[in-house]
């Protein structure tokens, strides 16, 4: 009996220690967005989607103030992006909550070959060390931030066939990017 009951009472420190840290939604943090145009993605139309646009000086921001978000960094004529974006929405729209888009590609605020390029490789410098080397400005990207730290981290999509990605491919996007979402739920 003794030996179950310490069991337990490990498990549930151990439980207790991996849980992700939670955004303070009272401590006043914000970052200006944009309402971006995504109907160059599949299955979304300028108005119908829950991506708020936003810079690299407001990642660093996120970072500087310790504040939260869900980013992702995606390119309109890539086509793993364009998978990705349509499901990403769809678990951004069932939990009631936004995700930052950073166009890799854009007009509005460029970043490919301009200094917000080198600071966005240089912000994410910590994720490039845990994605074993990987590219961090691969797209598409998501990654989360609470308090000024990374949480989440997801370069590419998982699909066989990114035209055509089986239902089971797409609940599997759609459950992966929920979950990561979850802590933004007020």
């Amino acid at each position: 009996m003794k030996k179950i009951i310490s069991l337990l009472v490990v498990l549930f420190i151990l439980c207790g220690c991996s849980q992700k840290p939670k955004p303070d939604f009272n401590s006043g943090f914000s970052i200006d967005t944009y309402r971006c145009d995504m109907s160059a993605y599949k299955g979304l139309t300028s108005v119908n989607h829950n991506y708020l646009g936003v810079t690299v000086a407001d990642v660093k921001k996120t970072i500087d103030e310790k504040g939260y978000g869900a980013f992702v960094l995606s390119r309109k004529n890539c086509e793993h992006c364009q998978l990705l974006m349509q499901y990403l929405n769809k678990a951004a729209e069932e939990l009631g909550v936004y995700v930052y888009y950073l166009d890799g590609k854009s007009d509005v605020y460029p970043i490919v070959n301009t200094p917000d390029y080198d600071l966005l490789d240089e912000l994410l410098k910590t994720i490039e060390e845990e994605l074993d080397g990987e590219l961090a400005l691969q797209t598409p990207h998501f990654f989360t931030i609470v308090n000024g730290e990374f949480i989440d981290s997801y370069v590419g999509v998982d699909a066989k066939d990114v035209d055509n990605p089986t239902d089971k491919e797409v609940e599997a996007i759609i459950n992966k990017y929920k979950k990561s979402l979850e802590i933004f739920v007020e």
